[in-house]
């Protein structure tokens, strides 16, 4: 079992219901709701809720997302920044290690053993990109930062298997 925290598989509630308005036609409620756990206590409860005029939702154009889900989205890029900087850290504690290894102020069994037993100081672990919204927000983040990463360097910095990264970047060119 895992002492991660995720929103991915999160029960999320929806819910809508039609008001009629006298004249001014109708009206439509809408609530979306999200709750996230950590051994059993209550890390995150979001919801929200929102009123739409029928007239607005008929125009081609409404799009209620923005209004529902600013807040998952906000969540998700703040978990995918802690993951990069918490990532980069570990890289720098690595390449110290590295250093102090070159320097021979450490042997090679003491860097071994030191990794070996400190795994979460000096390892990345890297995970599938099953969500295909992920990969928007990974080139958001990454057009923003405004250097040329690879989807390796992509992958490591935000806990990615590169692959994977392709793939969703292959669903979304089809």
């Amino acid at each position: 079992m895992s002492d991660n925290i995720s929103i991915e598989n999160a029960p999320i509630s929806f819910g809508a219901n039609f008001q009629q308005n006298g004249e001014n036609g109708a009206i439509l409620n809408a609530y979306f709701g999200l709750e996230v756990s950590f051994k059993n206590q209550i890390l995150l409860s979001l919801s929200r809720q929102a009123t739409f005029n029928i007239d607005d939702i008929q125009n081609q154009n409404f799009n209620p997302i923005p209004y529902m889900y600013n807040d998952l989205y906000f969540i998700r890029r703040e978990e995918f920044f802690f993951t990069g900087i918490k990532n980069l850290r570990k890289n720098v504690k690595f390449l110290q290690l590295a250093k102090d290894l070159a320097a021979k102020h450490i042997t090679e069994d003491d860097f071994e053993n030191e990794i070996e037993s400190n795994p979460e100081k000096y390892l990345i672990d890297i995970n599938p990109m099953t969500n295909p919204n992920d990969i928007v927000l990974l080139h958001e983040i990454v057009n923003k930062i405004g250097d040329d990463l690879s989807i390796d360097e992509a992958g490591d910095i935000f806990s990615f298997d590169p692959n994977s990264i392709k793939e969703q970047l292959n669903k979304l060119s089809k």
